[in-house]
């Protein structure tokens, strides 16, 4: 803004041009002391400006008096302008420079109104007599930034010089009979009171004005009466009185005022007492309507002060004899009013004091458990709530006091809280081995876990099974006994499984010295009366019974367990039944005496390849089917001894030439007749060739089938008729296929081989 006035200013100074337009200066009048406006006029014929500059020098005595800002007291007229700002500024001792200037390049309006005015202060040493102002360096700016210079102008300034009296302490001026109050050097203090006359030299002075600025910045001054003689006050006379907050003015009429008269004076604050029936005048009136209070003379503000809990709640300030309306009862949350103590029905010649106080509220505070009342207090409100002890329950946890407040509120609470059964762990040992664990709710009905089962070991059963789940962890123990047979039939052990009614060979106990010698297993065994089916050899039956030389294993006998045969060093040969399904890991390994080993098996068993792992095995002897199904199939365990495989003796079973079944029978056993073949329309021959008993090589039999009619139907008569499948009519069947043709008029489809 600086550097654009300083640019703007400096245009104006450089440039421009002579115009017929002039400037001219109000002359006025001012006494030695106090201040005048005075008025700047701009007269413009054809010629609009934006901006104005001009000088002002003032004469010796007189300056341009300050506004309560500090600034130079200077203003536009209204009516001239619209968007224009006013700077002044002193340039040099007494001489002012004026910029009127429009950021918007707005123009000056034409008329006959002052461009701006200016308010003179001159000073109270000056002599009376006439001074001049001179306005010159006048430069003027279009909008269009086209300069132009004006004339000087002169003002005459005309100062009265009247005499000052002193007495009783006020500074007057004394003319024309009466007398002014002015400024004092040392200020006015306390409680002033102007008299309405003063005495000088046999002659009596009417006080009739207070001059501006009389009482201006009197700081200690706090109470002032004005005697009705006063008919004007002038600009600022009681400006700037900080302390100053009753005024008495006597006069019925209110004196002239300038409006200014009580600026930065606390009017708002103070009481202004004046005669009664004035009281309305002076409230209308400005600045005097300013006053808080406008009271009749005699009548006085007092204050009513309500107490709340020792403490000021409210103030108000009331006149004598006005009605007192109650202070509204407080409100305090938690807390109830007591009410106010005793208040007059008006306002007495004295100050008043009302007390109130709040009484704290208790409300209930109720705890909840599961659903019922608990315990309840009675607490104050906003007391700290410290949570009630929590319960205790067997077998349960508390889930702690829900929503509970960390102080009491303004309401009855309920905290709720309630029991969590709890859950403990149920564990079952076996031989010193977690062997299930399950979480249980306490005091829950506990059914004993199902024994376990082991193959050749007895459970001992679970001890001290609770009947319901206590309020803790739980151990259950049992234990295996080792014990790998049932029953012992003339030598041999078993264990039965008494639901399929079948046994398996067993050992005695854990040492592998159970069997020696030759041991025959039968195909059933008696026990208590019931008959058991032998089906397997268990694990490790004969597992390390070195002394064992040999074992036979009749029909029935399904599977052969893991290790049944492991380290049976004393058998040299051995004979597996076609019964036999599966043989189990290592069932023959490191049989360093088994040499031989004869199956007939009519199917490959279930095995992997270390069932002869360790063995001395030099031949095997299978079913011929079985061989060739072991050539076929590189993967089978059996394939690594096939090249030492040989077949056993068949009996082959040829029907009309052609080979229809192979039979592997035990050497030196019966041979029994496999069922004849059927055929419709064929008579079998029957078996030829069939030995009683199985040479130690293969037996070849021979069977035929001899036509005995027609396959498939029969000719009911002589009248029948067959035909070829051309259509023509035959006398008799031929091989092939016939179409037959019965009475019944029945057509069949008929073969004959």
């Amino acid at each position: 803004m600086h550097l654009r006035l300083f640019l703007l200013s400096a245009l104006l100074f450089l440039s421009g041009k002579v115009v017929a337009d002039s400037f001219s200066v109000e002359n006025v009048t001012v006494s030695a002391g106090e201040e005048v406006q005075m008025a700047v006029y701009l007269t413009s014929t054809d010629n609009k400006y934006s901006a104005v500059q001009f000088d002002l020098a003032l004469p010796e005595g007189v300056s341009i008096a300050k506004d309560g800002s500090g600034k130079f007291a200077a203003s536009l007229t209204a009516a001239r302008i619209s968007d224009h700002t006013l700077n002044v500024k002193e340039v040099s001792t007494r001489t002012y420079r004026f910029l009127v200037f429009s950021l918007t390049n707005a123009e000056i309006s034409q008329g006959g109104e002052p461009l701006l005015r200016v308010t003179l202060s001159s000073s109270a040493s000056m002599s009376g007599g006439t001074v001049s102002a001179t306005l010159s360096a006048a430069l003027l700016s279009d909008k269009n930034g086209k300069t132009y210079r004006l004339s000087n102008a002169t003002s005459n300034i005309t100062v009265k010089k009247e005499e000052v009296l002193v007495k009783d302490g006020f500074y007057y001026q004394i003319a024309n009979g009466t007398a002014t109050v002015i400024a004092s050097p040392d200020g006015y203090k306390g409680a002033v009171t102007i008299n309405a006359e003063i005495g000088h030299d046999g002659q009596t002075y009417r006080v009739t004005k207070i001059a501006e600025r009389a009482f201006r910045g009197c700081s200690d001054l706090y109470s002032l009466t004005i005697p009705a003689s006063v008919q004007e006050i002038g600009t600022l006379a009681f400006s700037d009185c900080p302390r100053l907050n009753d005024v008495t003015c006597l006069g019925t009429s209110v004196p002239t005022t300038a409006r200014a008269a009580f600026d930065g004076t606390p009017t708002e604050v103070s009481t202004l007492h004046v005669p009664a029936s004035a009281v309305d005048a002076y409230s209308n009136s400005w600045p005097w309507s300013d006053f808080k209070w406008k009271l009749p003379i005699g009548k006085e503000v007092y204050t009513i002060t309500y107490m709340l809990d020792n403490e000021v709640y409210k103030t108000y300030q009331l006149v004598e004899g006005m009605d007192i309306s109650a202070e509204l009862m407080p409100t305090k949350e938690g807390y109830t009013f007591s009410g106010w103590s005793s208040i007059p029905e008006t306002m007495p010649a004295e100050n008043v004091t009302v007390t109130g106080s709040f009484t704290v509220n208790q409300y209930t505070l109720t705890y909840v458990l599961d659903g019922e009342e608990y315990k309840t207090y009675e607490v104050d409100y906003g007391t700290a709530i410290t949570a009630e002890t929590a319960p205790v329950k067997e077998g349960y946890t508390f889930s702690g006091w829900n929503a509970l407040p960390k102080t009491m509120p303004a309401s009855d609470v309920t905290v709720t809280g309630t029991f969590n059964i709890n859950t403990y762990k149920l564990t079952y040992m076996v031989d010193g081995d977690v062997y299930k664990t399950y979480n249980v709710q306490y005091n829950s009905a506990v059914t004993p876990e199902a024994e376990p089962v082991r193959e050749d070991y007895t459970f001992s059963g679970w001890d001290e099974v609770p009947e319901t789940m206590p309020a803790g962890d739980v151990t259950v123990r049992g234990t295996f006994v080792y014990t790998p047979y049932d029953v012992e039939v003339e030598g041999i052990y078993y264990k039965l499984d008494a639901k399929a009614m079948t046994a398996g060979v067993s050992r005695r106990d854990a040492n592998n010295n159970s069997y020696a010698g030759s041991v025959e297993i039968p195909q059933t065994i008696e026990v208590d009366g019931e008959t058991y089916q032998v089906t397997s050899i268990r694990y490790s039956a004969f597992e390390g019974c070195s002394e064992l030389t040999s074992v036979s294993v009749p029909e029935g006998v399904t599977s052969i367990g893991d290790k049944a045969f492991y380290q049976c060093t004393g058998i040299t040969s051995l004979d597996i039944p076609s019964t036999v399904e599966s043989i189990g890991h290592l069932a023959f390994g490191e049989c360093t005496g088994l040499t031989k080993f004869t199956s007939y098996m009519v199917t490959l068993p279930k095995a992997d390849g270390s069932i002869f792992e360790g063995a001395s095995l030099e031949i095997l002897y299978l079913p011929r089917e079985l061989i060739n199904l072991i050539n076929l199939n590189y993967k089978s365990p059996w394939y690594p001894f096939v090249s030492k495989a040989k077949s056993l003796p068949v009996v082959v079973y040829w029907v009309d030439m052609e080979p229809w079944k192979y039979v592997t029978v035990r050497v030196g056993e019966p041979i029994v007749p496999i069922e004849e073949p059927t055929r419709e329309g064929y008579t079998f021959s029957g078996w030829i060739g069939l030995p009683a008993v199985m040479p130690n090589e293969d037996v070849t039999v021979m069977g035929t089938f001899t036509a005995t009619g027609i396959w498939g139907t029969t000719i009911d008569g002589e009248d029948a008729k067959v035909y070829d499948l051309n259509g023509n009519r035959i006398q008799k069947p031929k091989r092939g296929v016939n179409i037959i043709r019965e009475n019944s008029g029945e057509i069949k489809k008929l073969w004959v081989k």
